[in-house]
This record gives structure tokens, sequence and C-alpha cells, in this order.
């Protein structure tokens, strides 16, 4: 589903940045006919436009896939209309989590750090039990030095699974006050247009900065949601 927003953000982008396009050529036309500009301004316009309406079509072709992806994994058949939500619906709430506290949550849950004490408790039992002390008392050292080794990777992987969340957290914020920025300059030229203050190419640009705003924010507020989701894995004792 978050790859379909995305992609159909992705979409939106393209479609004002051929809209712009578009204007600019009917602008080089009319330069044209007072020998203010030449064919070749024109004709590199043209080109562009025509790369931009190939991947808008490589896009569409993309998110049908997609589409039809998820409709399979939610099993609706064709026969059923698909309506997808290509603005997620406002902002995550914010969580705040404790690094030592899910450190110790996930050393006690943990399936591979109680095996790791597993084979080390196996081990002190044929170490009281063997006829070679030696090879036993290797292979119980071998044990404590996977088991320490572990822990020091796990314990990494929790501090990336929280630092990650925090990071994403702080990205969610920024990307939110630019969301909101954007959307007042759009509204505003908006408005500005109407009145016949501004050019139609002039507000394209507002339209494709709102939307460039747009894509960022859903995307971090994707990054986040995955981020809650790593950290609630962490905490149960389950590397994500």
């Amino acid at each position: 589903y978050y790859s379909i927003v995305i992609l159909n953000n992705q979409k939106e982008l393209l479609e004002g940045s051929h809209r712009s396009l578009a204007r600019q050529l009917e602008v080089e036309k009319i330069k044209q006919k007072y020998n203010m500009s030449t064919y070749l301004e024109a004709l590199s316009l043209n080109n562009r436009l025509r790369e931009l309406e190939t991947s808008i079509k490589k896009l569409d072709n993309t998110i049908s896939l997609a589409i039809d992806r998820l409709r399979f994994k939610l099993n609706v058949k064709e026969e059923f209309k698909l309506n997808i939500l290509f603005d997620p619906p406002g902002r995550p709430l914010y969580k705040t989590y404790n690094l030592a506290s899910l450190q110790e949550n996930f050393r006690s849950k943990n399936i591979s750090l109680e095996l790791a004490n597993t084979n080390i408790t196996s081990k002190e039992i044929v170490l009281g039990r063997a006829s070679d002390y030696r090879v036993a008392e290797l292979e119980k050292k071998e044990a404590e030095i996977d088991k320490a080794n572990l822990e020091n990777n796990l314990e990494a992987l929790v501090k990336q699974v929280y630092y990650k969340h925090e990071e994403a957290k702080n990205n969610l914020s920024y990307e939110a006050q630019n969301h909101n920025i954007a959307e007042t300059k759009f509204k505003q030229a908006s408005l500005r247009y109407e009145l016949g203050m501004i050019s139609k190419l002039q507000h394209e640009i507002e339209k494709n900065n709102f939307i460039q705003a747009k894509m960022n924010y859903n995307q971090a507020k994707i990054s986040y949601i995955n981020a809650i989701s790593e950290v609630e894995l962490v905490s149960i004792g389950i590397a994500p």
C-alpha cells in the first residue's frame, strides 16, 4: 500500500512538471512568431514533454501492477473495485522509547539469547561428567564466546532500531513543517492567480512545490510508521 502511495505522488509530480513544460512551450511558440526565440528551444521543450509522457505511462503501469498485487494479498476479486486512499490520513502519533528499557526487554525475551544460555548450561553439565575435562572446558568457553558475540551484535541491533526511530521522528516533524509551509504558499498563489496577479506558470510552480512537499511528507510518515513497527518488534524480543 505504501509503495502505491509514493508511486502516485511521483506521478502527480511528473504531471505537474508536464503542465509547466507545456506552458513554457506555448510561450516559446508565441516568442517564435516575433523572432524572440529559436526553433531549437521549442524542440528541446517538446522532447522533454515526450520523455515526461513516457515516464508517466510507465508509472501508470507500475501503479496498476502494484494495485493488482495488493488485490491479490487482500484476496479482493476483480469484479470488486479497490479504492486506494493515496494520502495516508493525518500524522502518526509520536512515540517515546527508552533505549535501556528496550535493551532489557530484548535480552529477556529474545529466543536466540535464550538458546545461547541453554547451550552454556548444557556444556556445564557435560563438563561435570566428561572424561576429557580439557575438551569439555574448551567447548564451554566457545559457547560463552558465542553468547558474548551474539549479545554484542543484538545490542548493536537494538541501538540501530532505536536511533532509526528517533531519526524518522525528527524527519517527520521537519517534513510536516515543510508541507504546511508549501501548502500555505500554494493556497496564496492560487488566490493571487484567481485575481490575475500571477501567471499560470507561476501558479504551476507553486503547485509542483506543494506536490513535492506532500510526497516528502508521505514518505516521512511511512518511514516513521515502519520505524515504530521495528521498535515494537524489538520490545518483544524479535529482531526486525
